[in-house]
């Protein structure tokens, strides 16, 4: 039973691959000095942990446990408990890998007749006749490839667990402030995932002040409206231009012989014009004097 605290493992451990292959099967010999079966020989999942520490996540020990902590990756929950501590609820996960199929332990712990079930937490079952490849490992020699063949009777493949410990509380902070830190603000029906900058934001990056802003905007204003008064007036006059071209164009020619009074225009002064005949003042009027009819 695991009853130290390791520490926090609030990330999940990724294993190499390595690690978690479904050959990866060694066969443990094991001598013990008491107990009615010293010697004795078990099918671990996952090599032993003094030859692959990098395996397991730091510092990791069967008979500890991590809290907070989740499981690690390739593995998943054999079991789950939960213990009230006064006015807090605190959960534990047995995780077991989960490259082939692993549960609890079955078998009795502690137990004098398999003492190397103390540390095996998880267990594979089987109940037929078969073999299968794994890697032998005995003290004192070199791990060498083996073909084993269970016998018909049960059996299992046994592997370590990694146990962790965590109240609801430990989590809820970090996910607060991870989707805080990492979630932006977006409109419905938008697919953009960056916000808009606001007005606020584009005057702090151009360096203008609100006001500066907001007088830069009406004279824009004011230019734009000039400019389209001026665009229609020029359009109305040349309108106009060619429709006086048009009239004058369409009149007829004029000739003095047409309009004889042309010739008498500059005469016309609305008063009487004063000439000296000898000593006579004669009175000349300003219209053409009529003639009489030949008789």
């Amino acid at each position: 039973m695991a009853t130290d605290n390791i520490g926090a493992l609030t990330t999940a451990f990724v294993p190499p691959s390595a690690c978690l292959y479904t050959g990866n099967i060694w066969q443990i010999h094991t001598t013990y000095t008491d107990g009615p079966r010293a010697d004795r020989r078990f099918e671990l999942f996952g090599a032993p942990l003094d030859a692959s520490p990098n395996c397991y996540p730091k510092d990791y020990s069967p008979r500890k446990y991590y809290s907070p902590g989740v499981c690690p990756s390739g593995y998943t929950i054999a079991t789950a408990q939960t213990n009230a501590i006064g006015s807090l609820t605190e959960t534990t996960h047995i995780c077991c890998p989960s490259a082939i199929p692993m549960n609890l332990q079955t078998q009795r712990i502690p137990n004098p007749n398999f003492p190397f079930l103390d540390t095996l937490r998880c267990e594979s079952t089987y109940t037929a006749k078969g073999t299968f490849t794994l890697t032998s490992s005995e003290e004192g020699r070199e791990p060498t490839p083996a073909v084993y063949m269970h016998p018909s009777k049960p059996g299992a493949i046994n592997a370590y667990a990694v146990v962790v410990r965590f109240q609801a509380t430990d989590f809820a902070s970090k996910t607060l402030s991870s989707f805080s830190s990492t979630s932006s603000p977006s409109l419905s029906g938008t697919t953009s995932s960056s916000p808009a900058p606001s007005s606020t934001d584009i005057s702090k990056d151009s360096g203008l002040s609100t006001g500066a802003s907001v007088g830069i905007g009406v004279g824009a204003g004011a230019v734009g409206l000039a400019a389209i008064i001026g665009t229609v007036w020029f359009i109305l006059r040349s309108r106009k231009k060619k429709q006086r071209n048009a009239y004058s164009d369409g009149l007829p020619a004029c000739s003095d012989k047409q309009h004889p009074m042309n010739v008498y225009a500059n005469e016309i002064s609305g008063e009487s014009a004063l000439q000296e005949l000898g000593t006579t003042a004669v009175a000349v009027s300003a219209q053409r004097p009529s003639e009489l009819e030949g008789r």
